[in-house]
């Protein structure tokens, strides 16, 4: 989507504009949001980075979460309007946010420990702006840095609606090689909930003041069968989101950039 659509998502109550935007009730976005922090937490806490940048931060859903592990928090976006929206929503805070033109990111050379892609690169992968995002993402990370990464991925060609590009796992390997190394890639979500969970995100007994004392829960529920599956289960659903970790390839220059998987076999793992 272009800059103007992300500014007309800021005006969307909760994390509709940064989620699904068609989750009026909100339910369903927070355990979403659950979902996808487990998971980066999982990463973080067992390699924590001294400073990280939230790209496409949005309206900053992930903001004190990352910052409360005691990790310096910058976040970055297009959207001057949804830069303003998490500067309002954490006002009084030590959180730094900033937006950008889409081409040269506002941070010096080496600054970060960590850079956060959480549902961006997939409307960029596939895209002539996507090898640029990555080279200003490699120009900014430490030696060794990581890149991580949750994002959406299908086998079948279909996307949630709001990604209007389908792409493969493939195919965000392919971009991000060589100037990333891929260290691991799982599924952490496929475009069906479990029964349970449809069933209480979709209950009118349950508001969203309610379904937050049940999300714990849920999510780890969601974790244990999705770890269950196999990639071969997991291709049958109609996309599913994944996160990658990478780290920042250091003999990787600008001028010597191709689109080789050369090695790709041998660099990357995926557990399910």
């Amino acid at each position: 989507m272009d800059v103007n659509k992300w500014n007309e998502h800021s005006t969307y109550d909760g994390l509709r504009g940064v989620l699904d935007p068609n989750d009026k009730k909100g339910s369903k976005n927070i355990l979403l949001n659950e979902i996808h922090w487990n998971a980066i937490k999982e990463g973080l806490e067992k390699d924590p980075p001294k400073r990280l940048l939230d790209f496409g931060c949005g309206i900053g859903r992930l903001a004190r979460d990352i910052s409360e592990l005691g990790i310096t928090y910058n976040g970055v976006d297009r959207s001057p309007e949804m830069i303003r929206k998490a500067q309002e929503i954490h006002s009084g805070s030590m959180l730094d946010f900033r937006s950008y033109d889409g081409k040269v990111l506002p941070f010096d050379d080496e600054s970060f420990d960590a850079v956060l892609s959480c549902g961006v690169f997939q409307y960029l992968v596939g895209t002539a702006d996507f090898e640029l995002v990555l080279s200003e993402i490699h120009r900014i990370l430490k030696p060794d840095g990581q890149l991580i990464m949750i994002e959406q991925a299908s086998g079948s060609g279909a996307t949630s609606g709001t990604v209007q590009r389908t792409a493969t796992e493939r195919d965000y390997i392919t971009a991000l090689v060589p100037q990333f190394k891929i260290h691991s890639t799982k599924c952490v979500r496929v475009k069906n909930l479990s029964e349970k969970a449809n069933s209480m995100i979709r209950s009118p007994l349950i508001p969203r003041f309610l379904f937050k004392y049940f999300v714990a829960s849920l999510a780890k529920e969601e974790k244990r069968r999705i770890k269950a599956m196999s990639m071969q289960e997991v291709a049958t659903y109609p996309y599913y989101d994944f996160l990658m970790v990478t780290r920042k390839s250091r003999d990787w220059k600008l001028d010597a950039a191709t689109s080789t998987t050369k090695g790709l076999a041998q660099t990357t793992t995926h557990k399910a």
